[in-house]
């Protein structure tokens, strides 16, 4: 599933039936153009990512996957670069993942853990 950040923030939104008003004022916003904007393929500030998150109730990998696609959207060199440090593939082919992500949210912290090539 290749969704942009916006998308993703979006699909989940609709999915538990809230407005952009709604997400906003969890958020701190008192109008829905934060939301909106970010909707339509603005980039967030990194730091409200975790927020946005937990407002939108997000599961572990939900969250692992909205900070990809946040990377990869918005810091495609980084995400290039981790791609090659880590061995991180694209492809779908089966098999072990290379790297396996761990998200923890208390403290907010992704840890990147290399498996064995062997």
């Amino acid at each position: 599933m290749n969704l942009t950040t916006g998308k993703m923030i979006k699909e989940k939104r609709r999915f538990l039936k809230q407005t952009a008003i709604t997400l906003s004022k969890s958020l701190g916003y008192g109008t829905p153009s934060f939301v909106l904007q970010i909707e339509s393929g603005y980039k967030p500030p990194l730091e409200k990512l975790p927020e946005i998150a937990s407002s939108l109730k997000m599961t572990r990998e939900e969250r692992a996957n909205l900070y990809r696609s946040y990377i990869k959207e918005f810091h495609p060199v980084i995400y290039k670069m981790a791609k090659v440090a880590f061995g991180i593939s694209t492809n779908n082919g089966g098999g072990k993942p290379k790297v396996k992500i761990k998200v923890q949210t208390k403290p907010r912290m992704i840890h990147v853990v290399r498996r064995n090539r062997g």
